[in-house]
Formats: structure tokens, sequence, C-alpha cells
């Protein structure tokens, strides 16, 4: 076998960082990222479950679910769910070691809040003896943290985590 065709390690490295990226971009895409619990004094109650371009339903009532992939789930959750695609592009600079652990989770995390940051005054909405709650589904950070987890990641070259060298004045 020539060494042509072996693969170097920053190819494989590179392999494993475009799997990272497709992961997460699929996820980012088709998880789900917030729910809106609906529940009145009459007791009807349903689930509005919001991916990007996934909506799934759940009628208490009837007890039925739909499930649907298509842009007018995109219409209703593009607000809550454009920065998604931003954490599946941190985890990939974090597998390329150009990005701390510390700086893509608080990535993750400020995405995930920001359903809550965008609609704080509808997060708890109590009108007319209705309970609207409109709360994140952490999935995405999730599955970063668990990926962070128990994949390997290159020796990080991010100027946070180098250590300080020894400054002559």
């Amino acid at each position: 076998m020539s060494r042509e065709s072996e693969p170097s390690s920053n190819e494989s490295n590179s392999a494993s960082t475009q799997q990272i990226g497709f992961l997460f971009a699929f996820l980012a895409i088709f998880a789900p990222a917030y729910v809106i619990i609906y529940w009145s004094v009459s007791s009807s109650f349903s689930l509005h479950i919001f991916g990007m371009i996934t909506f799934f339903l759940y009628d208490g009532t009837s007890g039925n679910w739909w499930i649907e992939v298509s842009f007018f789930a995109f219409g209703q959750s593009m607000l809550y769910t454009l920065l998604r695609p931003v954490f599946a592009y941190q985890m990939v600079r974090f597998y390329q070691g150009k990005s701390s652990k510390k700086l893509t989770l608080l990535v993750g995390l400020l995405i995930e809040l920001w359903v809550i940051v965008i609609n704080f005054q509808t997060v708890l909405w109590l009108a007319d003896s209705n309970l609207i709650l409109r709360l994140p589904i952490p999935f995405l950070l999730l599955a970063g943290i668990l990926v962070m987890r128990f994949v390997p990641q290159k020796k990080s070259e991010h100027w946070l985590e180098k250590e300080e060298e020894t400054k002559e004045w």
C-alpha cells in the first residue's frame, strides 16, 4: 500500500469534523426546539412542539398526534429557531480546535434560552383561565454536551485555553 492512499491524521480528523457538522446541522433543522403547552379550565389540553421545519401537535382532548414537515412550521418558528445552525457551526469550530468548550457551551445555552428571552411576556401567560407555557427543549444543547463528552477533540488552539506565557516587562 502506498503512502498516498493512507489517510493522514488531518484527513481523518476532517472527516470526523464533517460528521459532527452534518449531525448538528441535521439536529438544528429537525430536532424539537420549543414547546407550547395550552391548558384551560375546561379540560382542553394541547402540546405544540416546534422544530425548525417540523411541527408536532398533540390534542389532549381527542388523544391524537399530528406530525408535519413543512414550511408552515418554519414560518411559525423561524424567529425562535433561526440561531440553531449557529450552534452546529460552533460545534464544528470546537472540533477543529478553533473554539473552547466553554465558549461552545455558552453559545448553545444562549441559543436555547433565546426562546425565553425573545418571548418573555408569554413564557407563562394566564389569561381567561387558560395557561399558556412556552419553553425551550434543550435537545440540541444536550446532544452537544453528550458528543463533547464521548467524542475526543483535537487539541484546542483557542487563545482562552492556552496557558499564559511569562511576561517580560
